[in-house]
């Protein structure tokens, strides 16, 4: 089967997946009270034409992208957010695709159907909004369209800040995958550019205090932490089998050459400073 074809049969599973979501795209805007916060703010900004945040730090490009649209029909926002994140998991599947990773498609369906993931697919939150972007990003990091990939990362920040956080793990790819240190930096530096042209209504309005979230919001209690990474992230089945999955790829590695690990191991390097970093941040 040729490139094409597999990559056809990702774009069919993809519109398979937000076929799934459809049913559920009719119950306002979320169970989520921010996404209500939302939708409130995005009416403000509309009908004053000054920016606010729904919630510190902001989320410019979201908070006024909906403010264009705060009037239509709750549905209508779901399904934009719906086709968004089917697109990420489609960009998530063409990535393993590129690096020669098995069980692709399997891969695709099981993101998309991780429960924090598929329900925030269904309403106007920005998570999936910004993760999809992340994803878009990483696959033109590895198709090595670095600019392009700057700018996905950096209004990615205009959704949810701490996507830039992918800088860091993405420039360890790069310099793996390329030995470009140059490319590296040409990341580091577009996306930030990106992400403060993103938030100049923030820094307009709030100056830097902005960005002082957790003075009013502490950290949350570590137990409470774990459970949200855990189990109120995967649900129990995904819990259960991530855990296996990850023993079992943990084997497999094992038994691999010397120089089958060394291609493999930009990649483990990546995933394990991402979920290093975003356990710490949050």
């Amino acid at each position: 089967m040729t490139l094409q074809q597999e990559n056809n049969k990702s774009l069919i599973v993809a519109l398979l997946i937000f076929i799934s979501r459809v049913s559920f795209l009719f119950s306002g805007y979320g169970s989520e009270e921010d996404a209500w916060g939302l939708i409130l703010v995005a009416r403000n900004i509309s009908l004053t034409g000054i920016y606010e945040v729904s919630r510190l730090p902001g989320h410019p490009v979201q908070e006024l992208l909906l403010s264009l649209m705060w009037n239509f029909p709750s549905w209508i926002l779901n399904l934009l957010t719906a086709i968004v994140s089917s697109i990420g998991v489609l960009f998530f599947m063409l990535t393993l695709r590129l690096w020669n990773i098995r069980n692709v498609i399997p891969a695709g369906i099981a993101l998309a159907f991780v429960p924090v993931f598929y329900i925030n697919s269904t309403n106007i939150m920005d998570y999936t909004w910004a993760l999809s972007l992340v994803l878009m990003a990483l696959y033109s990091v590895v198709s090595r369209k670095m600019v392009l990939a700057a700018i996905l990362l950096g209004v990615a920040c205009g959704f949810r800040i701490t996507a830039g956080a992918m800088v860091v793990p993405f420039a360890l790819l790069i310099y793996f995958q390329d030995k470009s240190l140059r490319n590296a930096i040409l990341l580091g530096s577009i996306t930030t550019t990106v992400a403060l042209i993103c938030f100049l209504p923030a820094l307009y309005i709030y100056g830097t205090s902005f960005f002082t979230y957790y003075e009013y919001f502490p950290y949350p209690p570590l137990l409470k932490n774990i459970y949200k990474g855990t189990v109120g992230a995967w649900g129990v089945i995904g819990l259960v089998s991530v855990s296996v999955a990850v023993a079992g790829s943990f084997i497999a590695y094992m038994k691999l050459t010397a120089h089958e690990k060394q291609k493999v191991l930009p990649i483990l390097l990546m995933s394990l400073i991402t979920i290093l970093l975003y356990t710490y941040s949050f």
